[in-house]
């Protein structure tokens, strides 16, 4: 007889499924970013706040940390004391390319890029000073109020082309500014030959007195956040989104020996990936750089905290009724281990427990305690087996963690976060259609392996919803861009039971618009980017390679 007695609520409440809140794919929308945060190593790194350069796939967090930033979540405790710079409009690439030729005639495409940059990031940091409190309060604040009335005056939140649209409609102007060691001196004007009211910008006096406010205030730094850079585009447009971020990162080592300005500069991984380092040197760029990945211990981390967390906020279960209903005989518990299992997450009792976990924390097993947590909620709502379906479409079992390590995996051979929360919003719909229609069936705690389980979502229920998600997360990934959408239901249409497709099979069997670019390598390489497919027999040239399509976006026997 077991010696674990039972502590979860008889019946489970299945009447509040429909009430759940698992949190929103949207990293800027999601309410349950701070309680739901799971520390990757990842984030350990970037707390560290050595990188400049913070790049991931599609959903792996990137602007759930740009939201959080921008926030000052407690959760970024370095970062909490900062002023925090925000830079998240959208480019339009093509105009980008042709008001740079028509603004700075005389300059190269790589100098007015990082000039653009300068200019931005001046205005954008004295923006932020100027919403200080006793704005402004000493001779370098005054040097940046001037600055801004001379460039618009505080506010407007107009795009980078659209202030210097605005500007060189008014005045004439000139700027100075030393870029990649080169001092740059250029005047700017709707007809050079009136410069009646000229006003001289000089960019680096603005960067020294913006350093010296943030010192005299005993701010930290200004930490520039940039995002929304790295939409999908292709031919022209991409070669000037690749020239514009590229001049972005000669700029941010710029102004690597300020320091109290800093940078968190967000990329997509594939185009972080075929950016020219050469001015830079690719070493240092890498060093700079941080990679966001998840790996099998923290995607379980993830279902179990928002599954928790959802079920917590509906009054269904604390945490104390987990511990008492599970054998913990493996993890007796030290006096901090107990206290950071507590509701409460704040307190001098709380950073104490996390001190002493952090340099005591002990390995029981192969597992620690919070690893051990996390299959604990997954073993007590899922069935400890799950249905797999093989390659030759015959099902069989497997260990549920061993579900959510192999069948959420992408083309890249990454599993995000935002995979994961598109099948558990999936599965509690059908658990509650399922539990609704089925009003006899009592969800009541089972001993399972001397611990106490629901058992709430059972093998053909979790298949079902993964199906479900299959199609939903095709439709998503379809819609990443407008441009691709008919093409990607296409190719699912022709091809059928194909297991492999490549280059030729693509320019044979898609419909293109007539297009100098070749449309068929441009589709192969977006369906990369977004992980869609995955190369079985890599080549360096692409047109020779054979893909498939990865676990995440097959096809099913269910689904055909």
């Amino acid at each position: 007889m077991s010696k674990v007695r039972c502590n979860l609520k008889d019946p489970f409440p299945t009447e509040l499924l429909a009430t759940l809140d698992l949190g929103n794919m949207d990293g800027h929308r999601d309410s349950l970013i701070e309680r739901g945060f799971i520390a990757t190593r990842s984030i350990k790194s970037f707390l560290n706040d050595n990188h400049s350069i913070i790049i991931g796939a599609f959903g792996t967090g990137k602007s759930a940390i740009f939201n959080l930033m921008r926030n000052k979540s407690q959760i970024l405790e370095v970062y909490k004391n900062d002023l925090i710079v925000t830079i998240d409009e959208q480019i339009q690439f093509e105009q980008l390319k042709e008001d740079s030729k028509k603004y700075f005639p005389n300059l190269s495409q790589k100098l007015t890029f990082q000039l653009l940059w300068k200019f931005q990031i001046c205005r954008r940091i004295s923006e932020e000073i100027s919403n200080l409190e006793n704005f402004p309060s000493n001779e370098c604040e005054n040097y940046l109020s001037e600055f801004l009335s001379r460039t618009g005056g505080r506010g407007g939140h107009l795009s980078i082309l659209s202030r210097i649209k605005d500007l060189f409609e008014k005045v004439s102007f000139k700027i100075k500014a030393k870029l990649s060691d080169i001092p740059v001196d250029v005047e700017l004007s709707k007809e050079a030959t009136k410069t009646v009211k000229q006003i001289e910008l000089n960019l680096d006096k603005v960067i020294e007195n913006v350093s010296k406010a943030i010192k005299e205030r005993d701010i930290r730094q200004s930490t520039v956040i940039i995002d929304k850079l790295d939409k999908f585009v292709a031919g022209e447009e991409y070669e000037t989104q690749r020239a514009y971020i590229e001049a972005l990162l000669e700029l941010e080592d710029d102004l690597y020996s300020e320091s109290k300005i800093g940078f968190k500069v967000f990329l997509r991984s594939d185009l972080y990936d075929r950016l020219d380092f050469s001015s830079l040197g690719p070493d240092k760029a890498e060093d700079n750089t941080l990679r966001l990945v998840w790996n099998r211990e923290e995607i379980r981390a993830f279902v179990a905290r928002r599954m928790y967390l959802a079920l917590e906020d509906s009054g269904i279960w604390h945490m104390k009724n987990i511990l008492e209903s599970s054998d913990m005989s493996e993890y007796r518990l030290r006096w901090y281990e107990k206290v950071l299992l507590e509701e409460k997450k704040t307190g001098i009792k709380y950073k104490c427990a996390h001190y002493y976990h952090k340099l005591f924390g002990r390995k029981r097993s192969k597992r620690t305690l919070f690893e051990k947590l996390d299959l604990l909620i997954i073993n007590k709502l899922f069935n400890s087996n799950l249905l797999h379906e093989c390659p030759e479409g015959n099902e069989e079992h497997i260990l549920n963690y061993d579900f959510f390590d192999t069948h959420f995996l992408d083309g890249n051979n990454s599993c995000t976060p935002r995979y994961m929360l598109v099948f558990l919003k999936e599965l509690l719909d059908e658990a509650n259609e399922f539990y609704f229609n089925s009003p006899h069936i009592h969800i009541t705690p089972e001993l399972e392996s001397d611990d106490w389980v629901y058992n709430l979502f059972d093998s053909h229920l979790v298949y079902k919803a993964y199906i479900q998600s299959k199609e939903k997360f095709i439709r998503h990934v379809s819609k990443v861009d407008d441009n691709w959408t008919s093409h990607i239901m296409e190719l699912l249409e022709k091809k059928g039971g194909k297991q492999t497709f490549d280059y030729k099979w693509v320019k044979k069997n898609i419909q293109f618009t007539d297009s100098e670019d070749d449309q068929a390598l441009v589709f192969l390489i977006y369906l990369q980017v977004i992980g869609f497919c995955k190369p079985v027999k890599y080549d360096r040239d692409i047109k020779k390679r054979n893909f498939e399509l990865p676990i995440l976006y097959k096809t099913t026997k269910s689904m055909a």
